[in-house]
């Protein structure tokens, strides 16, 4: 499948989408039916073995049409979806929730999208200036470019190496503190590491957070079907935040020996019925950043005495 626009030469969207740069989807879905377009997926999963891209639309409420052909939302219709596209064959695959995102309804498998037409145009281009982490040949250069990026206002996405595949996301929210930046991202698609094929049964709905000496922090909603731990969490976030600490290490000996004993007995237990699971570690990951910077400043205060 490749690209069409008026403006650019065509190229192939892998390509591009592996550059890190944005795109736009259209599809007619035929007569007596609609055509739509997406802007901008939250976030694309790169599968180089196969040359596949899948990208996710993770925050979508139904909103259907009754009389007429005004969409609207539908009492009786009200589910919280997450898309994943797979670009080859238009195919798309859905992870439904409940309206309150207590549970995980239906999962549906990658299916044809049946469409007449389909055509994806190029959004804004980003380019690679180098990589994070582990294994990283020339982190120097790179953190020059990101220091660069941050006082230009460019905006910036990472790619997170997962095996031979790279998720790429786009950053919601920037920090840096003494030269070292991080990252954290909106909701997002995860899929496991190993993954060869994407499935929302092996995959989970999450943020990350990375930062630039190369550590990562991976937050995953746990797919339940059943209620109880999503609501264990609305009805008690207190308990089952401070039920947590005893997975932090503590620097007195008497409480450390204390913490590690309850961490015997009740580990299992709390990361059972929690609705989410944290993965910490050190993950490489490759550095996008716009071409074009955002615009000037309309506002400007000085820092108050």
């Amino acid at each position: 499948m490749r690209t069409e626009t008026p403006d650019l030469p065509k190229m192939d969207l892998y390509d591009w989408a592996a550059s890190g740069s944005d795109f736009t989807f259209y599809q007619d879905l035929g007569l007596g039916r609609y055509d739509e377009y997406y802007f901008n997926p939250d976030c694309v999963f790169i599968l180089p073995r196969k040359r596949q891209v899948v990208w996710f639309d993770c925050d979508h409420l139904s909103a259907g049409s009754t009389q007429g052909f005004a969409r609207r939302h539908l009492p009786w219709d009200i589910w919280r979806k997450k898309f994943a596209f797979l670009a080859q064959g238009n195919r798309l695959s859905l992870l439904v929730y409940t309206f309150t995102d207590s549970w995980v309804k239906q999962v549906v498998p990658f299916r044809s999208q049946g469409a007449v037409r389909v055509r994806y145009g190029m959004g804004e281009p980003y380019r690679l200036v180098g990589r994070l982490g582990p294994g990283a040949p020339d982190s120097g250069a790179t953190l020059s470019a990101l220091r660069s990026a941050w006082e230009s206002h460019k905006p910036i996405k990472v790619g997170l190496h997962l095996g031979e595949a790279m998720l790429i996301f786009p950053i919601r929210t920037a920090f840096r503190l003494d030269g070292l930046f991080s990252f954290v991202t909106r909701t997002i698609a995860i899929p496991e590491a190993s993954m060869e094929e994407f499935s929302w049964e092996q995959a989970a709905v999450g943020q990350v957070a990375v930062s630039s000496d190369g550590s990562c922090s991976i937050f995953r909603w746990k797919k339940s079907r059943v209620p109880f731990q999503r609501i264990l969490a609305a009805c008690f976030p207190g308990l089952l935040s401070w039920s947590f600490g005893i997975f932090e290490p503590i620097a007195h000996p008497a409480k450390e020996r204390l913490r590690q004993m309850l961490c015997r007995w009740f580990g299992g237990f709390l990361k059972r019925v929690a609705p989410y699971e944290i993965q910490c570690g050190r993950t490489p990951m490759s550095i996008f950043i716009s071409e074009k910077a955002l615009g000037g400043t309309l506002f400007a205060r000085e820092p108050i005495s």
